[in-house]
């Protein structure tokens, strides 16, 4: 996953790169509001030796984002991405007891985004993006399974409509996919069993342009 990852970006990269002398470079700011909502099975089950409890899943929650980006075309370019969600965490005792307990997740990224040309409906653009990130979970929630960092392949997409002709402000619709190789480490120093998991943030924001040379 990890290669094909490196290959997609390198070759938006590239991409970017040959064609940044069409147009002037310019520059973007996007905070951001949504949801994060995960995906997939169970997250983390406890070994059959640990009494403490039995799984925890991720329940979603509220999340914050804020992300800046270069453009060197009028249709391609870099993002860089920085989320907060005080999300919960389901934990489920060997008794059957399921308890919310909240968790910090941080995601953060950088991706070469394509913005298609040509749209049909006027002020309003629709772009795909493709990168590397990280998704780290900690918090109480995670208190007896200490974990780290967890690299993840990137794919995004997204609406961005502008407010008028003379207005550059523009409001934008993104739907992200973070999608890492779940493994915790234990206590004992033992891995868990690692498994393919999806974060994905759903979100609305305004976008400010802030300069261009």
């Amino acid at each position: 996953m990890r290669k094909v990852a490196v290959s997609l970006v390198v070759g938006l990269l590239l991409t970017s790169a040959a064609s940044s002398g069409q147009a002037q470079i310019t520059f973007n700011i996007n905070p951001n509001v949504g949801l994060y909502v995960p995906h997939g099975a169970l997250l983390f089950e406890a070994p059959a030796n640990l009494s403490t409890f039995e799984s925890k899943k991720p329940v979603g929650g509220p999340v914050f984002t804020a992300r800046a980006a270069v453009w060197v075309t009028p249709h391609l370019g870099f993002e860089g991405s920085l989320g907060y969600s005080p999300a919960f965490i389901a934990v489920k005792s060997h008794a059957g007891a399921v308890e919310d307990i909240r968790q910090t997740l941080v995601l953060s990224s950088i991706r070469s985004v394509y913005r298609f040309p040509g749209d049909q409906i006027k002020r309003l653009g629709f772009q795909v993006g493709t990168g590397v990130g990280v998704v780290n979970r900690s918090g109480k929630a995670w208190t007896n399974t200490p974990t780290g960092p967890a690299f993840a392949f990137v794919l995004s997409g997204g609406v961005r409509a502008q407010l008028s002709p003379k207005n550059p402000l523009a409001f934008r619709m993104e739907l992200e996919d973070y999608i890492s190789w779940a493994q915790f480490k234990l206590d004992s120093g033992a891995y868990t069993q690692g498994r393919a998991y999806h974060d994905l943030v759903y979100s609305l924001g305004l976008v400010f342009p802030v300069g261009s040379r």
